[in-house]
Parts: C-alpha cells; sequence; structure tokens
C-alpha cells in the first residue's frame, strides 16, 4: 500500500482512498482483495481513459521483457481447476477463460451480449488470441507483488459498493453456519444464567470457527487483515429509549454513569466559531467531520516490537473544538463513513423518519425533534424544506 500511495505514477494519478482486507480461502492461503480510487481520473469511455486502461490492466505476453515474461508464465496463466465450476451445474469456466479475442480495447454496454459473454466485466481489452490464457495484470506491480492478481476497472459506484460488500461479509461454510445455531439453540433451552448462557454461546461459535495456519500466523503477530482511508463510524439513530448505553465504572467497580455517545456531543457542540457554522450543521456532518480528542499518554518508544513495523502517518496538528462541557473534539484529516440502522418506512415508519430527523435536522436538544407534533412523521413532513436543504448542503 505504502508503495502505491507514494508513487502517483502506478496508476497514472494520485490514490485519494483505498479499501482492502485479506481472506483466508478453504486452503488458507492469503487472499488479497482491495478498491482503490484515483483522483481525477478520465472516463474509461474517452481516448485517454482508454489508453489508461491498457497501461494498468495488461493482459499479452511481454516477449520483450525477459523478467516479466516469465512472471506472467508463473502466475498469470489460467489453468482449469474444480473452482471454475464452483456454484455452476454448466461445464462454462466461471472466470470466462479462454477470453475472447479483441482488436482494441473498448467498452462495453451493462445491456450487451458482450457483458454477459465478458464476465460482467466493463471492458473488453486488447488482446491477442495467443492470450486467450493471460489473466489481466498491472506491469509494475506484478514485478512488486510477484503473485498473481487480477486487475480491472469498475464501472460504478453501484459496482464499487456490491465488491465491498461481497467480500468484506464472506461467510463461513454453510456446515458451520448450521452445527452453530443447533448449539446455540440447545444452550439457550439448556442455561437460565444469562451471563452463563453468553459465554457458553460465544465459546461454541469460537470453537467452531475455522481457522488456517496461515490465519493464526497473523492474528498471532497482530499483522492487520484489513484496512481503509476512512474510518466507519456508527449512529444509532433510534429512539432514545431504544438505544444501548456503556456503563462507566470507577477503580473500585461502582458504576458512575455513562460515557458520553456522538449524540451527547453533538448537543453540546459551540455556538459559534469562525470555520464551521456549528449553528446549522446536522448530526450527520457532524459525525463525518469530527472525532473525540483523546491526549496520548504513552508515546510508543523504539523497543516496541511493533515500532516500524507498518506505515507510519504523517503528524498533522488539527484543528480542536471545545464543546460546552470542556471536553474536546478534533477535526478528521478524512471525512468518515457513516453507518446508521435501516428502517422501512411502511414497515417502521415511526423509526424511518425518526432517524432522519435525528441524522439531518438541526438541533441542541433532541426532545426539539418532536415538539408540538404527535409522530415523527408529522416532525418529518412539517420541516421538509429545511431538510431538503441540509441534504443540498451535504452535496
Amino acid at each position: 500500500m505504502k508503495f502505491i500511495k507514494n508513487n502517483d505514477e502506478v496508476f497514472g494519478g494520485k490514490v485519494t482512498d483505498h479499501w482492502w482486507r485479506i481472506e483466508f480461502q478453504n486452503c488458507g492461503s492469503p487472499h488479497l482483495h482491495m478498491v482503490v480510487w484515483i483522483k481525477n481520473h478520465p472516463e474509461f469511455d474517452t481516448e485517454e481513459g482508454k489508453l489508461l486502461l491498457d497501461r494498468n490492466c495488461c493482459c499479452k505476453m511481454l516477449t520483450e521483457e525477459e523478467d516479466l515474461e516469465q512472471l506472467v508464465k508463473k502466475c498469470q496463466i489460467h489453468r482449469h481447476t474444480q473452482t471454475c465450476t464452483k456454484n455452476n451445474t454448466s461445464v462454462r469456466c466461471r472466470f470466462n477463460f479462454p477470453r475472447q479475442e479483441c482488436d482494441e480495447t473498448r467498452i462495453v454496454s451493462y445491456s450487451s451480449d458482450d457483458f454477459l459473454r465478458n464476465g460482467g466485466r466493463i471492458c473488453l481489452l486488447k488482446r491477442r488470441k495467443e492470450d486467450a490464457w493471460v489473466n489481466n495484470f498491472h506491469p509494475q506491480l506484478l514485478r512488486v507483488w510477484t503473485g498473481n492478481m487480477d486487475i480491472q476497472p469498475c464501472g460504478s459506484n453501484e459496482a464499487i459498493a456490491y465488491y465491498i460488500a461481497k467480500y468484506l461479509s464472506n461467510a463461513e461454510p454453510e456446515g458451520v453456519h448450521s452445527g452453530s445455531a443447533q448449539a446455540i439453540q440447545q444452550i439457550q433451552r439448556e442455561e437460565s444464567d444469562i451471563s452463563r448462557k453468553l459465554f457458553r454461546i460465544c465459546m461454541k461459535i469460537l470453537h467452531e470457527r475455522q481457522v488456517s495456519a496461515a490465519e493464526c500466523a497473523y492474528r498471532l503477530c497482530h499483522i492487520p487483515l484489513r484496512d481503509s482511508s476512512r474510518s466507519c463510524i456508527f449512529l444509532n439513530t433510534r429512539k432514545p429509549e431504544q438505544r444501548y448505553r456503556v456503563l462507566q465504572f470507577d477503580k473500585s467497580g461502582h458504576v458512575t454513569g455513562y460515557y458520553s455517545n456522538i449524540i451527547e456531543r453533538y448537543e453540546k457542540r459551540p455556538l459559534q466559531h469562525p470555520d464551521y457554522a456549528f449553528a446549522d450543521m446536522s448530526l450527520i456532518e457532524f459525525a463525518m467531520l469530527f472525532e473525540p480528542f483523546y491526549p496520548k499518554n504513552v508515546s510508543e518508544t523504539e523497543e516496541s516490537i511493533d515500532h516500524g513495523a507498518y506505515e507510519e502517518q504523517p503528524h498533522i496538528r488539527r484543528p480542536l473544538s471545545m464543546l460546552s462541557d470542556g471536553s474536546k473534539m478534533v477535526v478528521r484529516n478524512v471525512p468518515a463513513v457513516v453507518r446508521v440502522p435501516y428502517f422501512i418506512a411502511t414497515s417502521d415508519p415511526e423509526n424511518f423518519f425518526y432517524s432522519l430527523l435525528v441524522q439531518y435536522m438541526p438541533y441542541r436538544s433532541e426532545t426539539e425533534l418532536l415538539e408540538g407534533f404527535d409522530n415523527a412523521k408529522e416532525a418529518f413532513l412539517a420541516r421538509e424544506n429545511r431538510l431538503k436543504e441540509t441534504s443540498r448542503h451535504m452535496r
């Protein structure tokens, strides 16, 4: 990742965002899934875009460069295995090999036959007949990676979301799920003590979890298994009585209260600020731009076993904002991605509209949202114009 981020020439532009995750396949070997966003990348269907495609997505045997030719032969030639027909009753390879010959790189329509024949890929790469079994690769990255890769352009936001969701949530084999479910049902029937029940369920799930030797090594050595250029935070936008709270304990173990959450911090935001319009700022914008400030008491020393193991982020002094209770919030280097509970308007209209009000309607006290209204839908419809303004501002 450091090599890609520090070399804008790799993809022909600066990498502005990234996401990756290491998945361990059935044989136990690690497998990396990655998405990168390139700044000011031209549209793929333009001449400039096609030139960058040919530069970044190669599928030919490079005989003029002997070292690269050997790497392609070793790592990039597709050979049929049983996974080629996984979950497929037909004999056709699900990776679409051998791939069709093409005189020049061209973008295909989602509704075209070429799109279906190309295995759902948005482009047909320039390919000679003798390169029908060569999988896509990036010449410069192949030299660095020295292993198999498959690189392709992503044609839409939906395709990116689908890719990340698919590989982020790769599940265990079905047999593991069914075995765990049966064991959990038995524990629920047998145990009456809640803490004991939770302990047994956790141990059962841990026992059923399939872990390869390679994954054990990764976890024992604390090697990161996923990373993203943007933090992801959860906003619990349910009604206050439906939210969970985290208890705070003193040194003797007595409960002293609750930890603050993002909604309480939002209500305590400054009245005025030279750089931010806090008065009109919605909760979701506040959560995207700010995070709690926690001073570091212990700095990592060179004697630490992990010192220098991972990419160091440049130290940038970030602006602080003082809340009304004296606590501090710091401006994020990169706006965060915000997740919220999912509600359906037809089946749960109260929570659906209340969630939207909490996210997008500026307030100083959450009780203001429903004052003078019988339900959340009425409050939402009465503030429709204000909410539209907030929505336009967020874009």
